[in-house]
């Protein structure tokens, strides 16, 4: 049994000259690719299987973020092909005007220059901005799949991974006043809106958390996890009027990105399953004894999975 991570699926945008995706195109390659060589799990027979502990062959798709280009072009799709998809969405969004942190990342290095982009950063980061706790508990845990150039590994090492929590967001809103002329109307084209999210439970789609503010969650303290997770069920669950089938997958993804609290809590809130990022099979013995970080494919590790890189 697969599951397979996905991000954005669109298309190239102009105005993002240095944008990483999937296009639209290669995606559909993969689908039929898959369905080919593996075939597809039906959503009632993947739920079975998780309860009963017992994997069975195919493929499961997942789509993280909560991003417009899911409602756009990934919904189609998979209702072209009469599939089911698991989509994770951070919350943070539904009440505020800003990107989530780690978007706001994406859009700065995929719209910018990188050396312009550090240069600034240089510029706004306080001179006790790194977090030697930090330092150590991510050394070489991140980034270890994506090619990256290592100038943009770097800016976002600093800003996921390394900058002090205290100082993230005001580094970012400096960063986003500077290069983003509008963030708010840019946050309204970026995500899907409650009517998406309501189109897609509509469609048999899975609807899961992705947290609310998509956190490394073992940089969190107990309290601040349980709010994480908590939070987002409460509000996704508004939405779709369904709680019966709980699943959350973590931010980053990684056994760095979670703890055993993280876990605890999960299972505490009857969450059916969660997902690691984690390149293998999902075994028997996950179903029995890990149902809480379960693995999960990039889609880059398959055919037709090739993330358009424009900043090479």
């Amino acid at each position: 049994m697969k599951a397979i991570m996905y991000h954005y699926v669109q298309r190239y945008n102009y105005n993002m000259p240095y944008f990483n995706f999937l296009d639209v195109s290669e995606f559909e390659k993969q689908i039929l690719y898959f369905k080919n060589k593996f075939d597809f799990i039906n959503k009632t027979d993947f739920i079975n299987s998780i309860k009963n502990c017992e994997p069975i062959d195919g493929v499961i798709l997942t789509f993280d973020d909560g991003l417009k280009c899911h409602f756009k072009y990934v919904l189609p799709t998979l209702i072209k092909y009469d599939l089911f998809g698991i989509f994770y969405i951070p919350t943070f969004y539904f009440n505020n005007h800003k990107l989530i942190n780690v978007h706001r990342i994406h859009y700065l290095i995929g719209t910018f220059d990188i050396k312009i982009l550090t240069d600034y950063l240089y510029e706004v980061l306080p001179k006790d901005f790194i977090s030697p706790e930090y330092i150590y508990a991510y050394e070489g845990k991140t980034y270890k799949r994506q090619n990256l150039l290592e100038e943009v590994k770097y800016f976002k090492q600093i800003l996921n991974y390394h900058i002090k929590s205290e100082y993230r967001d005001d580094v970012l809103d400096k960063l986003m006043a500077k290069f983003c002329d509008n963030e708010k109307k840019l946050k309204s084209n970026y995500y899907l809106n409650i009517n998406d999210i309501k189109k897609l439970h509509s469609s048999g789609m899975l609807v899961g958390s992705h947290s609310v503010n998509h956190p490394v969650m073992s940089k969190l303290n107990e309290k601040e996890q349980i709010f994480e997770i908590e939070s987002s069920f409460k509000d996704i669950e508004m939405i779709i009027g369904d709680n019966k089938t709980r699943t959350f997958c973590y931010p980053y993804g990684g056994f760095h990105s979670f703890n055993n609290t993280t876990e605890n809590i999960l299972n505490k809130h009857s969450v059916l399953f969660s997902f690691n990022v984690e390149a293998r099979d999902i075994s028997k013995k996950d179903l029995q004894h890990n149902l809480q970080k379960l693995p999960r494919y990039d889609c880059n590790a398959f055919p037709y999975g090739k993330i358009f890189d424009y900043s090479k």
